[in-house]
């Protein structure tokens, strides 16, 4: 059923898809999820003002479509067409140009990266997927693994922590951070390569292992 009244989304029509599509069980986790606090997400929903900026982020990050996220129409995800559009421009050349994103910074609701690209950068074609974000790293944190001013794909669809290798991950007071994880019996340790960067222990019934992981670091463009 649409969700259309004289060409105006509902703000209740996405609320709902998003509920159903996170498993979620309460409004009060939509508006968690996308960056507000309760009260300010009721106001919205009072006024019908839909946070389009918001929408626009989490569609990116979870690879829906933004229509009919906002609708309920068309065709859920966007990943069989971005994947059709990745191939048809493989069979044409050995690079194509991609978009590069900042990491999320404080503040910002749990995801991986700005929704607004920072620069474009000729990527080849075959470490071109849509499950895979590019991401301008910033600092020295992982040098000399990863340099300042490096670009790394993640793919926000690998999710399962092995010791030891390197994935984005969500600190409440930090953001979106890059850092090589090692599981323990209830934490989950972050390290930075560099030695003059402290390790950060996380137990993992605070923030829970879903929430922490943003996604696995599957390749690294960099000069040195």
């Amino acid at each position: 059923m649409s969700t259309l009244k004289n060409n105006i989304p509902e703000f209740s029509g996405f609320v709902n898809r998003i509920m159903e599509l996170k498993g979620l069980r309460f409004e009060k986790d939509v508006a968690e999820l996308l960056g507000f606090k309760p009260v300010a997400f009721n106001e919205r929903k009072k006024r019908n003002s839909i946070p389009t900026d918001r929408l626009r982020l989490f569609c990116q990050q979870e690879g829906l479509d933004f229509e009919w996220l906002l609708t309920g129409e068309g065709e859920m995800s966007r990943k069989g067409e971005e994947e059709k559009e990745i191939k048809e421009k493989a069979n044409r050349t050995d690079t194509i140009t991609i978009n590069v994103y900042a990491m999320a910074g404080a503040g910002m609701p749990q995801t991986l990266s700005d929704y607004e690209p920072i620069e474009t950068f000729n990527l080849p074609a075959r470490f071109a997927k849509p499950n895979i974000t590019p991401i301008k790293i910033e600092g020295r944190s992982m040098e000399p693994m990863i340099v300042d001013g490096a670009i790394v794909g993640v793919d926000r669809d690998d999710l399962h922590v092995v010791s030891g290798e390197i994935y984005a991950v969500w600190l409440p007071y930090e953001g979106a951070v890059v850092k090589r994880l090692y599981m323990g019996s209830r934490s989950i340790i972050l390290k930075s390569d560099n030695p003059n960067f402290p390790e950060i222990t996380i137990p993992v019934p605070e923030i829970g292992q879903d929430h922490l992981i943003l996604g696995r670091v599957k390749w690294v463009l960099q000069e040195f």
